[in-house]
């Protein structure tokens, strides 16, 4: 029997080097894989369904799964997994000291509709009591669908002069920021300092509040590869564990997922215990669930969808 031709464009991790560098192959796949430049291009690419598989934002995924463009998710979460704890920072000029203080402050972020941001909004909201309307909100960067616009209620301007979020830091014009882009200036301080200095403790405790240890990105394939050759899924589930089980073996299970989501993996274990990076809808639900009703609460879809509805099936038990 003849493999099937599929292209695959996925991020570099210790979960998926040994597939990118061909020590692991799906069973009757014959994959023309590639490193994504940033996973920003490579979901905006998916949205042209210009790859047969490839990894995608969550957020942009569930977007599209709206909008009827023919993908469908596989419960496989290779990278960009994480606590948002890392990338949320306070401006020195803003003389806050705390995110309670955010209540009608300015905020930076990359895109308002990434996935990251619609889980940083459920932390300040979770955490602090802050709604996405209590605050305003800047971003330097278009979003990735022209159907995505900000709710009613929101305050938000996009940077149109090309400055990046430590740029307006620097100016005074944002007094947090979800995410930090632009070089450090040269010669004088870094506007920008982590919002909490002890992030390993941060982490701890809102995974003991939530229990949520959040997914960014997801696997996805095109529906109508899925639907002509349905066995390629359990393929590429078997491709995924087999790598998986790769790079614990080299790293230690505590540096499983180094590199590929959170950057202090061991913290990440200790928080969470067990296997922090582990496969499937039902290890996952509680992320699952909670992603899918603040992205409904937050106004990125206009239906709530089920976990199960976002992915082709769960993996084999």
């Amino acid at each position: 029997m003849t493999d099937v031709h599929a292209s695959f464009s996925v991020g570099p991790s210790p979960l998926t080097r040994p597939m990118l560098e061909g020590e692991v192959k799906p069973k009757g796949l014959d994959l023309d894989i590639r490193e994504f430049k940033s996973m920003d291009d490579n979901s905006r690419r998916m949205l042209d369904l210009e790859f047969d598989i490839a990894e995608m934002s969550i957020a942009t995924y569930s977007k599209a799964r709206e909008q009827n463009i023919p993908l469908i998710a596989l419960p496989l979460f290779t990278s960009g997994r994480r606590f948002m704890h890392t990338s949320i920072h306070l401006s020195t000029r803003s003389g806050i000291k705390d995110l309670s203080e955010l209540r009608g402050r300015t905020v930076g972020a990359s895109q308002y509709w990434m996935s990251s941001s619609i889980w940083q909004r459920q932390v300040l909201h979770q955490v602090y009591g802050l709604a996405p309307e209590d605050v305003a909100w800047t971003t330097v960067n278009k979003e990735r669908m022209a159907e995505l616009r900000i709710p009613a209620g929101v305050k938000h301007h996009l940077e149109s002069e090309g400055r990046s979020v430590r740029d307006l830091a620097a100016a005074g014009e944002i007094d947090a920021a979800m995410a930090v882009s632009g070089p450090k200036p040269e010669g004088q301080p870094d506007p920008l300092v982590p919002a909490f200095p002890d992030r390993e403790a941060a982490q701890r405790e809102y995974y003991q509040r939530t229990g949520i240890f959040p997914i960014v990105h997801i696997t996805v394939l095109k529906r109508e590869l899925a639907d002509r050759e349905p066995t390629i899924i359990d393929s590429l589930f078997a491709a995924y564990l087999a790598a998986k089980k790769l790079a614990e073996s080299r790293l230690g299970s505590e540096s499983g997922g180094s590199g590929h989501g959170d950057d202090n993996p061991d913290a990440t274990v200790r928080a969470l215990g067990g296997d922090p990076w582990a496969y499937g809808i039902a290890a996952n639900r509680k992320p699952l669930e909670a992603f899918v009703a603040t992205a409904y609460d937050q106004g990125l879809v206009a239906r709530q969808f089920s976990v199960d509805d976002l992915f082709a099936r769960d993996l084999p038990a």
